[in-house]
């Protein structure tokens, strides 16, 4: 199966914010959710993390495991490369964008990331208290 999707800026949004909260054993939804906001400050909707979970899913460039989003091992030196170039933290969407644009990424499942609007609001308020727990008393 191959084809070559339209790649939209929310796109590369949202695999920069996964890069930058991705640890040892991927990212949470809340963790990703708050480095969407760090990035662009603005919260992705459901519409836009299903979209693009759904096609890093469908080929191979994301697994979610355990609750956790996880890049693939493969990709994560080249989307380091596209992150640590030209422009700062505000363009990673733009970079994430332009590497997902030239990755050549073949469709290799018909997976369906559906995540939804309660799943996505939960993530949200868990970043927003762990944010305000960690502020400075």
């Amino acid at each position: 199966m191959t084809d070559s999707p339209d790649w939209t800026w929310q796109d590369g949004w949202i695999l920069m914010s996964l890069f930058l909260a991705h640890g040892e054993s991927g990212a949470a939804l809340h963790e990703i959710i708050a480095m969407a906001d760090a990035t662009n400050h603005a919260i992705p909707t459901p519409k836009e993390l299903n979209s693009a979970f759904t096609k890093f899913t469908q080929r191979d460039l994301v697994e979610v495991i355990d609750e956790r989003y996880v890049l693939a091992a493969e990709h994560l030196p080249g989307i380091k490369k596209a992150h640590d170039g030209r422009g700062g933290l505000f363009k990673s969407s733009d970079k994430g964008c332009k590497w997902l644009s030239k990755a050549n990424l073949t469709l290799s499942n018909d997976r369906v990331i559906e995540l939804s609007d309660t799943e996505v609001t939960a993530a949200y308020w868990q970043y927003r208290k762990e944010s305000e727990q960690r502020k400075p008393r």
